[in-house]
């Protein structure tokens, strides 16, 4: 905060060069994960950066941390939109690679999400929004397989009466 109030305050061409700001914003977020990678705030600043660098994959790793921690669902649903966004970056660039090592990297922070939002059910995004935004991104990739899977899962998260019937009808 203090630099970027020294940025706004100088401005011009005697201020701090905005590439030069942001590398100083990443660098202190690293640091502070270093030292503290359960501090939420830490790790959704660290996230926002790691995927703006295109380096989204690592994202639902330090999100994990953070979220493990932490004792407010509303907390885990910002966390949430964090990883929906660094998604959405990937897929927005066209870098559907990157977006399916996101996706791979993210079952262990879904589950921890969605076990600390059981006693949320009004807050959003939820799990299960999040594997939806998965499968959408994975058949843009053509990953059609993976994207069945992923709306299974979603589903079974959050029934509801759009998705498949998945008890048996009765034999006439």
């Amino acid at each position: 905060a203090e630099l970027d109030q020294e940025t706004s305050e100088r401005g011009g061409e005697i201020g701090i060069d905005e590439e030069l700001l942001q590398a100083a914003f990443f660098n202190v977020a690293l640091e502070a994960y270093r030292r503290d990678p359960d501090d939420l705030a830490t790790t959704l600043e660290l996230s926002r950066s790691l995927a703006a660098y295109g380096l989204s994959e690592a994202v639902p790793y330090v999100l994990a941390d953070g979220v493990g921690k932490a004792t407010r669902p509303e907390e885990v649903s910002t966390a949430l939109r964090v990883l929906g966004a660094a998604l959405d970056a990937d897929a927005s660039a066209g870098d559907y690679d990157a977006a399916m090592r996101t996706i791979a990297a993210s079952d262990e922070f879904l589950t921890l999400a969605d076990d600390k939002l059981r006693g949320a059910p009004e807050l959003h995004p939820r799990v299960s929004d999040l594997r939806n935004q998965m499968a959408e991104i994975q058949i843009h990739a053509g990953r059609l397989g993976d994207a069945r899977a992923s709306l299974d899962q979603a589903m079974k998260g959050s029934p509801s009466a759009e998705g498949p019937n998945t008890t048996k009808a009765p034999q006439s």
